[in-house]
């Protein structure tokens, strides 16, 4: 069965992307991916507040730089994560990539 996913990007509020996030389940999607970016809000904090809020939509930052987060730390919030979603955390993991080379990604190019 496919599963369906939807990204957020963390220039607003945390608040305001919970909201989203809500709306994202109530519509059946899988599963909602955060930036995790120095310039925006942190992932972290975002995603515990949409987990205390949601009940099936898994929910992870998308994606996470190693180079960024030290390793330990980075672990310690998934498990975080995980157990305030009661088993719905999700990780991204790799390098990151600039907003414009995501959207050429997304389009094909």
């Amino acid at each position: 069965m496919p599963r369906f996913g939807i990204y957020f990007q963390l220039d607003e509020s945390p608040v305001i992307i919970k909201e989203y996030i809500k709306f994202a389940e109530k519509f059946y999607f899988d599963c909602a991916w955060l930036t995790d970016h120095y310039f925006n809000r942190d992932v972290f904090m975002a995603l515990a507040l949409a987990a205390s809020e949601t009940k099936k939509i898994e929910l992870g930052p998308g994606v996470v730089s190693p180079f960024l987060r030290h390793p330990v730390i980075l672990a310690s919030a998934v498990v975080s994560l995980d157990e305030i979603s009661n088993g719905r955390a999700l990780l991204g993991l790799g390098v990151g990539a600039t907003s414009v080379t995501l959207l050429l990604r997304l389009k094909g190019l």
